[in-house]
């Protein structure tokens, strides 16, 4: 009776053992989330408000320099090179004194720099930028981007 127990656990044991050891066969297959293609809006859309300030040294005084960015819907809609529409900027440019009264003050579209660019991008591409760059004797430098 032992014996045939024992001959019952061997068996038993063998089988487990030849089961355990079978090797699955491995696949190829490489299972991921694919993540969800951000949501392209449609439509126009603006650049965001920008705001800058600077004071300044020049001829002797004091003077702050700021510059505002807003996209404006009145203006004619400008496209990417991938076909996206936007709106164009204006920005507002307004240079004060040290008891803070208006030295000069003007709002900038793409068409007061028409002259300095070519025919594509004064016709498709947006005002992007516009900032200071330097005041040089009696001159202050400022730099635009189309």
């Amino acid at each position: 009776m032992t014996r045939k127990i024992f001959q019952l656990l061997s068996l038993g044991l063998i089988l487990f053992g030849i089961t355990a050891c079978k090797q699955e066969k491995k696949s190829n297959d490489i299972i991921t989330k694919i993540a969800p293609k951000p949501k392209v809006p449609s439509g126009p859309q603006p650049m965001t408000d920008f705001k800058y300030e600077k004071k300044i040294e020049w001829m002797g005084s004091t003077y702050t320099i700021r510059i505002h960015r807003f996209a404006d819907k009145s203006l004619t809609l400008v496209s990417d090179e991938d076909g996206r529409k936007y709106y164009d900027n204006k920005f507002q440019v307004q240079i004060l004194r040290q008891d803070g009264s208006s030295f000069y003050e003007r709002t900038l579209t793409k068409d007061d720099f028409r002259e300095f660019t070519d025919n594509q991008y004064g016709k498709n591409g947006a005002l992007l930028g516009f900032m200071f760059d330097r005041a040089e004797g009696n001159k202050l430098y400022f730099g635009a981007s189309v």
